[in-house]
Parts: C-alpha cells; structure tokens; sequence
C-alpha cells in the first residue's frame, strides 16, 4: 500500500524537526564544552573548580589564549601580551609552559625589573596543581600603569 502525501508531509515534517532540535543541541553543548573562558563586560571568567595543573596550562598555547606558569603560579598573559614593554612575542614562545626560567632571566639578557614583579599581580589566576582563586580582569589588565622608568623589561 503507497503511503498517502499527508503522511510523507507529516514524517517529513517531524524529521525536519527532530533533525532541528538535534542540531541546536549539539551546537549549545559545543560551545558550552569548547572553552572555559568567556569575555563578559571586562571579565574573564574562569571556572572556578578548575585545577590549574602543568596540563591544564599546556591547553593554552595561543597568543588569543596564553596562560603560563612562573614560579609554581599561573598566569594568564593573553590581554597582557600587547602591554608587555618589551613586546609580546618575547612571551608567546611560553604560552602553555613553565616560563620560571625565561622570565626570571629575562631570556638570558639579565632581570626582570621589581615593576615586572608588580605586573604579575595583575594576571595572577592561582597557583599550580591548584583552584582558581582569582578571575582576570580584562579591563584593568588593558590599562594597567606601567612605570617605564623602573621597568627595562
């Protein structure tokens, strides 16, 4: 028996439909999975509960997503690279390592300067095998005050 045009409209219909919720599903629970960091009004947010281990810091390794680790801390260095006096293509080599040695030897050239100390303050996320324990602030981190004159960095 040849099914009737109302009931291959109707079948379509629901596939069509399915196919479509199936489709939106899958789209919001990628883009809930895809990344933890979501810019909002100047935030990064940062779940919480993640633990800020050495792997955890090697997922983020682009100049857009830059988290390092100097001395036993992480640091999200991504809204910083374009602040760094001495250009962010001396950092983004390290994004998702351990910098320690780098930084503290300005890459061989000597010593970060006691203003790169106080820098680190503003881009400091917690500390290694660690929580969160403090949000990056996009904002503050694009306007922080560098004193130049302290800073050979």
């Amino acid at each position: 028996m040849k099914p009737s045009i109302k009931s291959e409209l109707f079948f379509g219909t629901v596939s069509i439909l399915i196919l479509s919720i199936l489709i939106v599903v899958r789209v919001v629970s990628y883009n809930n999975q895809a990344s933890r960091l979501t810019a909002s009004s100047g935030t990064i947010s940062i779940d919480p509960n993640t633990v800020l281990t050495p792997s955890e810091v090697s997922k983020h390794s682009s100049q857009n997503d830059c988290w390092i680790i100097i001395e036993n801390k992480v640091y999200v260095v991504s809204d910083f690279l374009s602040r760094h006096p001495g250009g962010g293509g001396l950092i983004t080599p390290y994004c998702g390592k351990d910098a320690t040695q780098p930084f503290l030897t300005k890459d061989g050239r000597g010593s970060h300067s006691a203003e790169a100390f106080r820098l680190l303050g503003f881009i400091y996320m917690g500390d290694v095998n660690g929580k969160v324990i403090k949000q990056p602030d996009v904002n503050s981190i694009k306007t922080i005050q560098i004193n130049t004159e302290d800073n050979d960095d």
